[in-house]
């Protein structure tokens, strides 16, 4: 994170799309979370489980990240 902020100083909001589901991605998103927050950065945390979730909740994100200063970063895993 703290090299993404580098190259993209504007940075002020992250996001977040997981599977909720998965294990691993539990350790990952909260090594993120604290990257992001150390930054003084906004995390929205965004959970799907399946493709359709994935497609309505990633349109969600969008919008969150319409607004300007914002950015994007996503912990996903294959969708079955």
């Amino acid at each position: 994170m703290e090299l993404f902020a580098e190259l993209v100083p504007s940075m002020k909001r992250v996001g977040v799309l997981r599977n909720p589901n998965n294990p691993g991605v539990t350790m990952a998103l909260r090594e993120t979370e604290d990257a992001i927050r150390k930054l003084h950065m906004q995390v929205q945390i965004v959970d799907a489980q399946t493709p359709d979730e994935f497609e309505r909740d990633w349109n969600s994100c969008v919008s969150w990240y319409r607004r300007p200063l914002a950015s994007l970063c996503s912990i996903i895993q294959p969708m079955s």
